[in-house]
């Protein structure tokens, strides 16, 4: 089975880090940034399987990577899921413009992040 190649992009360090751990524990192959400008490098480095994009990071990230992912992973079969704690107008503007996305509310406790693992075949995915 390959593994998924997740990119993990969250601001909250611990949630970053709590989530990069149980990614691993079910296969996938993580890569995570807290901060913009890593995350930049890392968007454009490989293809992933599946990105979380926290709806909370500076707007003029978020304007980057909602043109990244309609450009380049979308056309790749990429899973995008937008996550925030609110749902204000900032996370419909990003769900406005990424139709494909999911978005989730957090917190996720480690059996919900489960469960949309498998039940998206994220770990199986290529």
């Amino acid at each position: 089975m390959d593994r998924a190649s997740i990119l993990l992009i969250e601001s909250n360090a611990e949630l970053c880090s709590k989530w990069t751990s149980l990614l691993s524990k079910e296969g996938c192959f993580v890569v995570a940034a807290i901060e913009p400008t890593a995350a930049s490098t890392l968007l454009s480095r490989q293809k992933y399987s599946a990105i979380f994009l926290d709806a909370r990071l500076p707007q003029s990230f978020i304007k980057q990577a909602i043109q990244y992912l309609k450009k380049e992973s979308l056309s790749h079969g990429t899973r995008i899921f937008v996550t925030s704690t609110h749902t204000e107008v900032v996370e419909y503007q990003i769900m406005a413009q990424l139709p494909e996305a999911i978005f989730i509310l957090k917190p996720l406790t480690d059996a919900d992040l489960q469960v949309l693992i498998r039940d998206l075949s994220i770990s199986r995915a290529g």
